[in-house]
C-alpha cells in the first residue's frame, strides 16, 4: 500500500509539471457492519465487525503532442474483525442437606434374680392357722348358735402355746374371741391344732395344712368353748 501512495504521488507531481489540463476526481467509501448476537445461557457474544474503504483516484493529464495519460489508482481496504467471547456463568449452590437418622436399638436386660427361700419358720405356721382357721370356727360357731358370720380373734403368738415336734410342723394350744356379727354375743373358744408345711413358697398359706395333732392328757384337738364366770376364772 506504501509503495502505490509513493507512486501515485510521484506521478501527481510530474503531471503537475508537464500538463496543461488537470482533472482529478476521488472518490471514497466506507462502510461499516456492526453483527452482535448474544445468546443465553450460556452467554455467547458474537461481534462481527467489517470494514469497507475503498479511495480511487482518477488523474487525467494532457501532455504535449495531443497525448492524454490517465492514471486511476484505486485502493480498497476491507478489515474483518470477529471477536467471538463465550462467557460462561457458573453458580455455585451450597446445600446445606441435614440427615438425621433414627436407629432403634433393642436392648434385651437379663436380670438374673436369685430367690432364696426361708425355713418354716413359726409365725408362718401361726399366719398359717388364722387362715385355714377361720372357716373351722365359723363352722363350729354355726352349729352351736345359728351364726354365719362374726368376728375372730386370736391371741398373740406370744401368748399361745406352741410345740415343734418336727421340722415344717408346729402344734398351737390357745385361745379365740369370737363376737357375733352385731356384737351381740361373745364367746370365747379355746383351740389346739396341727400345722404341717407342704413345700414351696412358706408364706403362702396354702402350702400348709391345718390338721389336729395327737390328743393329750391337757390339751384336746379341736375347738372347745370356754364359760368364764369371773375374772380370771374358766367354767367347762
Amino acid at each position: 500500500m506504501k509503495n502505490l501512495l509513493t507512486l501515485a504521488t510521484a506521478v501527481i507531481l510530474v503531471a503537475a509539471f508537464l500538463s496543461c489540463e488537470r482533472i482529478e476526481k476521488v472518490t471514497e467509501t466506507e462502510y461499516v457492519h456492526d453483527i452482535k448476537y448474544i445468546e443465553n445461557p450460556p452467554d455467547t457474544i458474537f461481534k462481527l465487525d467489517t470494514l469497507y474503504r475503498a479511495d480511487t483516484v482518477i488523474i487525467r493529464d494532457t501532455v504535449e503532442g495531443g497525448g492524454i495519460d490517465t492514471v486511476i489508482i484505486t485502493n480498497i481496504i476491507r478489515d474483518t474483525v470477529r471477536i467471538h467471547d463465550t462467557v460462561t456463568i457458573t453458580n455455585i449452590i451450597h446445600d446445606t442437606i441435614t440427615v438425621t437418622r433414627t436407629i432403634h436399638d433393642t436392648v434385651t436386660v437379663i436380670d438374673t434374680v436369685e430367690t432364696e427361700s426361708c425355713p418354716p419358720y413359726a409365725h408362718f405356721a401361726f399366719v398359717a392357722l388364722q387362715y385355714h382357721a377361720d372357716a373351722e370356727v365359723i363352722a363350729f360357731i354355726n352349729s352351736e348358735f345359728g351364726y354365719e358370720d362374726g368376728w375372730v380373734y386370736y391371741l398373740s403368738i406370744m401368748m399361745s402355746e406352741m410345740s415343734n415336734p418336727s421340722t415344717g410342723v408346729y402344734d398351737f394350744y390357745g385361745y379365740i374371741d369370737y363376737w357375733a356379727p352385731d356384737w351381740s354375743g361373745y364367746y370365747p373358744i379355746e383351740y389346739y391344732f396341727r400345722v404341717s408345711y407342704l413345700g414351696g413358697d412358706v408364706s403362702d398359706p396354702d402350702n400348709w395344712q391345718l390338721s389336729d395333732p395327737p390328743s393329750n392328757a391337757k390339751n384336746q384337738p379341736g375347738l372347745h368353748l370356754v364359760t368364764r364366770t369371773a375374772a380370771g376364772e374358766n367354767k367347762d
